[in-house]
């Protein structure tokens, strides 16, 4: 909504050029909130993405056969809506913003933004909730004393040795990649 604003009202943006050589260029206050609201959005965009898979995931119940076969399909459909999504902003809207206005374009993508907002919050009542059991810092110091622990620890001759699964089903190992 902000780079909406930005792009739409004459005060949040610099007046036009009247030549090529006589640009007047942006505030400190319009420059400010232009990138204030992109860095909105990319903080936003990269606290959405993981959750929205973890949310996705725990709709599905592990131990039914049906519903883990459709947890697959959901991480296969969920990837096509990210990558259809990036291909219409990219192609869709900047010819939009190219050749309307980039109001229009930031406008658009504000109201499907709004609709997918709508969307998610009409469906919350039938959301599985999963509670959190524990601390996750907890886990994640964890997993770093443990990494501090055993830095120095020799890696075992035989590479099955690092995997908890059956050899045969594993990446081979690699001693580039200590």
């Amino acid at each position: 909504m902000g780079l909406t604003l930005s792009v739409t009202l004459p005060s949040m943006r610099p007046s036009p050029c009247l030549a090529q050589m006589n640009c007047e260029p942006a505030s400190r206050l319009q420059a400010g909130f232009f990138f204030g609201c992109l860095y909105l959005v990319s903080i936003g965009v990269g606290g959405m993405k993981p959750c929205l898979s973890t949310c996705g995931a725990d709709q599905f119940n592990e131990e039914n056969v049906q519903e883990n076969a459709m947890k697959h399909s959901f991480f296969n459909y969920w990837w096509l809506s990210i990558c259809g999504g990036s291909t219409i902003a990219l192609t869709g809207l900047v010819y939009v913003e190219d050749r309307v206005s980039w109001g229009w374009g930031y406008g658009l993508l504000a109201l499907s933004l709004l609709l997918a907002l709508g969307v998610f919050l009409a469906g919350t009542p039938w959301y599985r909730h999963k509670h959190p059991v524990g601390s996750p810092l907890i886990e994640v110091t964890q997993v770093l004393v443990a990494a501090i622990r055993k830095w120095h620890v020799p890696i075992p001759s035989n590479p099955c040795i690092l995997h908890e699964a059956d050899c045969d089903k594993t990446i081979p190992h690699t001693n580039t990649c200590r």
